[in-house]
Order: structure tokens, then sequence, then C-alpha cells
């Protein structure tokens, strides 16, 4: 659905999220005021670890660190 995942990292960046059905989701990160573009269309797969590399640069949109499916 449209429902946003909000997650945290570890102190290495890293983060999971489980029950995500298969599908295309949009990544964004955000952190005390800095954030990444959006990383569009990212496939998940049942059981994949998938890897996504988002920079975080000054910027002032608000937003969580979530991660969207996108609306069909």
């Amino acid at each position: 659905g449209d429902t946003p995942h909000a997650v945290r990292t570890d102190v290495h960046g890293r983060f999971t999220i489980v029950k995500l059905r298969r599908d295309n989701y949009d990544l964004r990160a955000s952190s005390h005021g800095l954030y990444s573009t959006w990383e569009k269309n990212v496939m998940v797969r049942s059981g994949q670890v998938k890897s996504v590399t988002l920079r975080l640069t000054n910027g002032a949109e608000a937003a969580k660190s979530s991660v969207v499916a996108p609306r069909q």
C-alpha cells in the first residue's frame, strides 16, 4: 500500500524492514536537517538482502526515513 515504513539505522547506517511484500519501493533517508534524494523503484523480493546507498545533504524539506510503495 501507500503506508510509509519509518526505520532507524544502526551505527553503520544499516537497517532492516521485515514483512514487505514483493514490489518496487521508493527510499529516502533523513537525519537532523539532512536529506537524501529519493531512490526510486527499488525491487524487493522475499528473503532478499538489498544494498542501497543514500547520501545525506543539507535540505529544507521535512521527511522521516521511510520506504514507500509506489502508487498503482
